[in-house]
């Protein structure tokens, strides 16, 4: 045996093994940020079932059960003296509320058909025009277009309605009966999507007319977010750690397109809601307690908080619900709980972001090292060599 061809197969002993281990191996999965519980906002559990942060960034307003509303500070949430208390008037459950894009008002919303006006004037709650319309619906999502002239309202029996001041509530066509999860208006145009428990995604255009989009009825979507104002496209979350994207028509609603469903991997955990992160990103909240960031422009996801990690470091937290997340930087920000715990995550030094940015890197690897492989051993081989200089000959 020649001395090339003890040496290629030398190589071939050497690499097979390393090829199998870089096949067989997966991915760590690590968190990307850590976290600080700063405990509750009272020492009960306040029930808290939605909370948003207002336009200027400055606070965060939270509803929940037995008319609960209060007001955080956005920058300093764990920091109790800047709390407002606020006063509803009513001992109905709060379920969803919604900044005017202005900012100075919000909308409250609730079982018995309960719609009210928080308002920064003077931290007043108070009646909206015709609200006596919604008597016996349970409220479950409301959302203002941009244009701040329109908000739109959803309900547990699956019913959709348009809101303006002068004309009060006026019901959509074309709703079904299915609960709405929630509604989401894009930041740059006056169309906003809907999602529902087992009914699939809906889109409302400028003149409010509700259009079903095909292909989504086969999912339970329990969030929506249009996190990237320079993008036409949203994003639907759902059961199953699934995800949709949803081409947005701006020109025709109607015409509007969805993707291929995609399942987040090597994580734990299910959906049950989303906020709007920084740069273009969606925080995505799982149960048990955990996060996923979606970077819109990539359409690429990876774990954020996970759950394991969160349930060894910060056992307090660990069976409670995320509310609303925030960001004041990139990766910087807090976490509301259902409890009303406040819990501050900050950026882990030299943490590669996992899942499928990582997945995308061994998938590289695992193409890149065969193939080169190959040719080192092409090039050891002088009877490969051959062969091929002789198949060349032939095909010629």
């Amino acid at each position: 045996m020649s001395n090339k061809s003890i040496a290629t197969l030398m190589l071939v002993v050497i690499i097979i093994p390393l090829i199998s281990g870089v096949v067989a191996e997966e991915p760590e999965i690590v968190s990307t940020v850590s976290l600080t519980n700063h405990g509750g906002i009272d020492d009960i559990d306040l029930g808290i079932r939605a909370a948003e942060l207002s336009p200027n960034g400055n606070v965060v307003i939270l509803v929940g059960t037995d008319g609960y509303a209060h007001l955080i500070d956005a920058n300093e949430p764990q920091n109790r003296d800047l709390d407002i208390g606020l006063n509803s008037g009513r001992t109905a459950d709060f379920n969803d509320i919604a900044w005017h894009p202005q900012g100075q008002t919000a909308l409250l919303g609730g079982d018995q058909g309960m719609i009210l006006r928080y308002a920064t004037s003077d931290y007043s709650i108070t009646n909206v025009n015709n609200s006596g319309t919604l008597i016996g619906e349970n409220i479950t999502s409301i959302d203002w277009r941009s244009g701040g002239d329109f908000a739109y309202i959803g309900s547990e029996s699956g019913k959709l309605w348009r809101f303006q001041e002068g004309t009060g509530f006026i019901e959509l066509l074309q709703t079904q009966f299915s609960t709405v999860t929630d509604i989401e208006c894009h930041p740059s145009n006056n169309i906003c999507l809907v999602t529902t428990l087992d009914k699939g995604i809906g889109i409302i255009d400028r003149d409010h007319t509700l259009t079903w989009l095909g292909g989504t009825t086969t999912g339970t979507w329990v969030a929506v977010d249009c996190s990237d104002a320079t993008l036409n496209e949203c994003i639907a979350f759902g059961s199953g750690l699934s995800s949709l994207l949803i081409e947005v028509n701006a020109v025709d609603a109607s015409a509007s397109s969805v993707g291929i469903t995609k399942q987040f991997g090597a994580t734990t955990g299910d959906v049950i809601g989303s906020s709007t992160g920084l740069d273009g990103t969606s925080i995505i909240h799982l149960a048990p307690f955990g996060t996923i960031r979606h970077i819109m422009d990539q359409d690429q996801a990876y774990g954020m908080i996970v759950t394991e990690d969160a349930a060894a470091n910060n056992p307090d937290i660990a069976g409670r619900n995320i509310v609303v997340a925030w960001e004041n930087e990139y990766k910087n920000g807090f976490i509301l709980t259902s409890f009303g715990e406040v819990v501050e995550f900050q950026p882990i030094e030299e943490v590669v972001e996992n899942s499928l940015l990582l997945s995308v890197l061994m998938g590289a690897i695992i193409i890149a090292v065969p193939g080169s492989i190959l040719g080192l051993i092409f090039m050891n081989s002088s009877y490969l060599q051959r062969k091929y200089k002789e198949w060349r000959t032939k095909s010629k």
